[in-house]
């Protein structure tokens, strides 16, 4: 496997409605990317979804950062250029693979969600955002 997968250049974007998206991290150290469209004042929950270990394929744990459409460099992977919004992380060591935040959105825009796996892991999971 490569050490590691670069965004593709166009980046789905995610209904902030509640549903659940798929999403596959398919390279060793690589990640998914989506978008949404934020409001100003309303607060935003963010979070994955995995499936039991069990199945195969699943991701193990999570890792995920917001980044704002001024922090985010797309064309460089999608890595925050030292400013995320905001971060959360799994541990499948200590069974809390998924990871979530809340999000109040201050300036109007498009965001970035990125989302990868715990230790460089692959896998797929489910990713959904939804207003509070």
């Amino acid at each position: 496997q490569p050490e590691s997968c670069v965004q593709p250049t166009i980046i789905p974007t995610i209904n902030t409605d509640g549903n659940y998206a798929h999403a596959t991290i398919a390279c060793q150290n690589g990640h998914v990317m989506v978008q949404f469209v934020a409001t100003a004042g309303t607060t935003y929950h963010i979070e994955t979804d995995l499936d039991e270990p069990a199945v195969a394929g699943s991701l193990l744990a999570s890792d995920m950062r917001l980044l704002s459409s001024s922090t985010v460099d797309t064309e460089g992977g999608g890595t925050c250029e030292g400013n995320c919004i905001q971060e959360a992380q799994g541990d499948a060591d200590h069974g809390m693979g998924e990871s979530a935040f809340d999000f109040t959105c201050e300036t109007a825009g498009t965001y970035y969600i990125q989302v990868m796996g715990e230790k460089g892991h692959t896998g797929h999971f489910r990713l959904k955002v939804n207003t509070v």
